[in-house]
């Protein structure tokens, strides 16, 4: 064979047994760092799914959780939020049977409505205990609040115990919830509910 063919022949498998051991050292490689990058994608994903606490709550207080059959007592309506605020809505659910609500100015079932500008919701459903009032803010900042936003007054009707409570799912606005002024999410964290022991 000719010399200079073989030398050329020779280059050539030297040339490929380069390539190919190119490629053997890139596909692990190739596959690693979309390993990586898939890694990555799915962490960025978990963390974005991952709600933010905002420690808002609204809370049912009262100075009077031992009532007699006919005494009337007062539950405030709080809410706890260091996030302005443009909307509230309460739904409070008690016993028909064990309480009474006493109407306030206008009839209406919720007083004390002076943190929002706005309530144009307050009704009350005595037949099944339910209670919803909403609060609407006018402000261009939102509201920030941490105390009352309104107040039930309630009369023990039988002994017993009665349980006032906020109907509340988590992340929902079917029921209670917060929004927040520049986000327009729902940012109610929690709710705390009230119990009244009734005696005669």
């Amino acid at each position: 064979m000719d010399p200079n063919l073989k030398l050329l022949l020779s280059k050539k498998n030297l040339a490929s047994f380069l390539i190919v051991g190119i490629l053997v050292l890139a596909v692990p490689f190739g596959v690693n760092l979309a390993s990586q990058r898939q890694s990555f994608n799915s962490n960025a994903a978990g963390k974005n799914e991952v709600a933010i606490n905002t420690n808002t709550e609204i809370s049912l207080t009262t100075d009077n959780n031992l009532v007699s059959v006919g005494q009337s007592f007062q539950v405030n309506i709080n809410l706890h939020s260091t996030q302005p605020t443009r909307q509230t809505n309460v739904v409070v659910s008690y016993d028909p049977d064990l309480l009474a609500i006493v109407p306030q100015n206008n009839n209406m079932p919720v007083g004390g409505n002076v943190v929002y500008e706005r309530y144009p919701i307050n009704r009350l459903d005595s037949r099944n205990g339910r209670i919803v009032l909403s609060g609407v803010s006018a402000e261009t900042i939102g509201v920030v609040n941490n105390g009352p936003i309104g107040s039930i007054n309630f009369v023990a009707k039988t002994p017993g115990t009665a349980k006032i409570s906020l109907d509340f799912t988590p992340g929902s606005t079917i029921d209670s919830y917060v929004i927040d002024f520049k986000s327009g999410n729902n940012i109610l964290d929690r709710v705390q509910n009230l119990t009244v022991n009734i005696i005669k």
